[in-house]
């Protein structure tokens, strides 16, 4: 009885340390900006795991969630009904508007923009961060995170302008390291693109080995960059 009172204990001890834990990106962001009320795009946004990480550290924060799947889109809306400072927005960003066929997976976080339609894809909304920023009038990101599984660099694309003249701070984006990930955008592609429009590359974090062939090699990670001039 007491030993299974002590491993519930430390389990849940284990839970709060890996789900409270403040991310290192965001320990930057709250360095940098400690008290000023922050602009955060959240795009991939899946069912909310980062956005309700965003806006419980970044109190005073204003994230925009962006989740195109209706199945991701109605947890998304479900988990973060609490939080005051989290928009939901039902649509992808890419680099031009219009409908785009997106795969309908099982596993809902891997979900990803396709060039055919089958029984396993439907048809979603498509815009811009250009666009749906000068419809909301916003004039500054100060944290774009893209997690689009593949789709990273046509986001980028679709934000041209606000990076051209500096208006976004701090880029984390999800990119594939080894050249066997057919899932996600090589990281020297996207820091290539990136540094053209002043971005430095300042942390690389969530380092994920190649699960699905169970290899020792990196599969992708998490790299941050921010505004040489920031």
């Amino acid at each position: 009885m007491i030993k299974k009172l002590i491993i519930s204990i430390a389990e849940k001890i284990l839970w709060i340390l890996r789900n409270h834990r403040i991310p290192s990106g965001l320990a930057l962001i709250l360095k940098h900006y400690p008290e000023k009320p922050l602009v955060i795009f959240d795009v991939g946004a899946n069912t909310g795991q980062s956005s309700v990480e965003f806006s419980r550290w970044l109190k005073i924060a204003q994230v925009y969630a962006f989740e195109p799947s209706p199945s991701s889109f109605k947890k998304l809306a479900s988990n973060v009904k609490s939080f005051r400072g989290i928009s939901i927005q039902n649509i992808a960003l890419g680099a031009k508007s219009g409908m785009l066929t997106l795969s309908n997976d099982f596993e809902s976080s891997m979900n990803k923009v396709v060039s055919k339609q089958s029984s396993n894809t439907i048809d979603v909304e498509v815009s811009t961060v250009d666009k749906f920023i000068g419809e909301n009038a916003i004039s500054h990101i100060d944290f774009l995170k893209i997690d689009v599984e593949g789709f990273e660099l046509e986001v980028l694309l679709g934000a041209k302008e606000i990076l051209l003249r500096q208006g976004v701070t701090f880029i984390e984006i999800e990119a594939g390291l080894a050249p066997t990930n057919n899932h996600h955008q090589p990281l020297n592609l996207l820091k290539e693109f990136l540094e053209a429009h002043g971005y430095f590359l300042i942390l690389i974090n969530e380092q994920v080995h190649e699960w699905i062939e169970n290899k020792k090699y990196l599969r992708r990670c998490n790299a941050l960059f921010i505004h040489k001039d920031a």
